[in-house]
């Protein structure tokens, strides 16, 4: 298995680990090598998605990254360009929504990696295994096994908002 192959594999796993800690719903994972271009994804059930605040969205946007530099030591530019845009792209929304006094978009920015790291770090690095080590094995990993991955380690369910009720239905 190749290094870039393992990095993106944490990278998007950190995306839906956090996905499913704010309670939207993942639809899929991919981590998959076409013609030579390792190509690299997380998507999100839309309706679960749309119903997020944009610090949840900003928190799973900011995750791919910082699970890259906890296993790593650093961040791979090239997977966290589109992260950092998404960022940017909530960031006023995330100013305005600041309830203590003026804050600049590098401050929340900062607030929320911290919030990321500690999860990360913590409780939840049980849970970034078992998904890396599930991507390492099928490079397309359908929301809903992820889900039930996580959910079997009573340690982890605390953490995550999403219910098994949303998987009930449909292969999601």
């Amino acid at each position: 298995m190749s290094d870039a192959r393992r990095i993106r594999a944490y990278h998007e796993a950190g995306h839906a680990l956090l996905a499913f800690h704010v309670g939207v719903q993942v639809y899929a994972i991919v981590v998959n090598a076409k013609a030579g271009d390792l190509q690299s994804q997380t998507r999100h059930v839309p309706e679960s998605y749309a119903k997020a605040s944009s610090r949840a969205r900003a928190l799973i946007a900011l995750a791919g990254g910082i699970a890259e530099e906890i296993q790593f030591g650093e961040r791979s530019p090239g997977c966290c360009t589109d992260d950092q845009e998404h960022f940017e792209s909530l960031r006023t929304r995330l100013i305005a929504e600041a309830s203590v006094g003026p804050a600049s978009g590098d401050e929340i920015q900062a607030d929320l990696e911290h919030e990321i790291r500690d999860l990360l770090r913590r409780p939840l690095r049980k849970a970034l295994d078992i998904l890396v080590n599930e991507l390492i094995e099928r490079p397309f990993t359908v929301g809903r096994r992820a889900f039930e991955l996580l959910w079997a380690v009573p340690e982890v369910r605390p953490y995550i908002r999403v219910r098994p009720e949303a998987y009930e239905h449909g292969s999601k």
